[in-house]
């Protein structure tokens, strides 16, 4: 395990788009809002690179992340927003890079994917919490933002579930998580998840999915966020996210329900990797 250094008052936080493109305006405004907490922020010419939907090409994302993590000037990453295509190029990282120069790298969303990587990669802690948008666009939730750079000013802060929480988060968004079986380790951790705008019959498959590869026989406990605006098209599926759960996630291990985070109206900041 590997912890960065903590985020100080006049540190300059790095931005690049990891997935789908971000526009000027949003850019500008939460921009403003996290210089106005005391940090600079320096952004990465990749930024606003458009190519259809996503943030430039796969090749401009990778080399705009190793610019930030090997830049010595740059003391933490919050990744601009989300979308898609993160997982397009995150087997091209330099994670010897990563590993060599450890700092904060933190989103949510679609950036599920990079977070979990780098961790399993290199040991490094990673923070599940805002992309940079996310202030722009919850800039009255003073709470979970407060929550956040409280936890990035403190990284070895225990976790938000519990003061003496001796095993290590894993997680993100479900859909992208369901495609990282085979590359990350969930035994004896606590899996916490999340995910928005999804059919309950695709959600059915996707838990499935992950029981069919055993993930939830290894883990030590389950953290069930928000999980907003799901949908039943077509033909009544009948199952509800309750039904889901109950089929096929062992009665026998703990389960946290309603937690404050996702594409909802909360997002607390959690550590991926940390153990307290």
């Amino acid at each position: 395990m590997m912890i960065p250094a903590p985020l100080k008052i006049g540190d300059t936080i790095g931005v690049m788009s990891p997935s789908s493109y971000i526009t000027q305006e949003d850019l500008d405004a939460a921009v403003k809002i996290v210089e106005r907490r005391g940090y600079k922020v320096h952004i990465h010419p990749q930024t606003l690179a458009r190519h259809n939907q996503s943030a430039g090409t796969n090749v401009e994302k990778c080399d705009a992340f190793h610019d930030l993590i090997r830049n010595p000037d740059i003391k933490a990453i919050i990744f601009a927003c989300g979308g898609n295509r993160a997982m397009h190029w995150v087997d091209d990282i330099d994670f010897n890079l990563a590993s060599n120069n450890p700092k904060i790298i933190m989103g949510f969303s679609d950036c599920t994917v990079p977070l979990n990587i780098i961790n399993a990669k290199t040991g490094l802690v990673t923070f599940h919490g805002p992309c940079l948008r996310w202030f722009k666009e919850h800039q009255d939730n003073i709470a979970d933002t407060d929550q956040c750079f409280d936890v990035l000013s403190n990284t070895l802060k225990p976790h938000y579930f519990s003061d003496d929480m001796n095993i290590s988060l894993i997680g993100g968004n479900l859909s992208l998580l369901q495609y990282l079986t085979n590359d990350l380790n969930f035994k004896e951790k606590i899996l916490f998840i999340e995910d928005c705008n999804t059919e309950l019959s695709y959600l059915d498959r996707t838990f499935a999915h992950m029981k069919r590869q055993g993930v939830f026989d290894k883990l030590s406990g389950l953290i069930i966020g928000q999980f907003d605006n799901l949908t039943d098209a077509g033909r009544p599926y009948g199952f509800c996210f309750d039904d889901i759960i109950a089929e096929h996630v062992p009665s026998s291990l703990p389960i946290i329900r309603n937690a404050p985070f996702g594409h909802g109206d909360r997002l607390v900041t959690l550590p991926i990797g940390l153990r307290s």
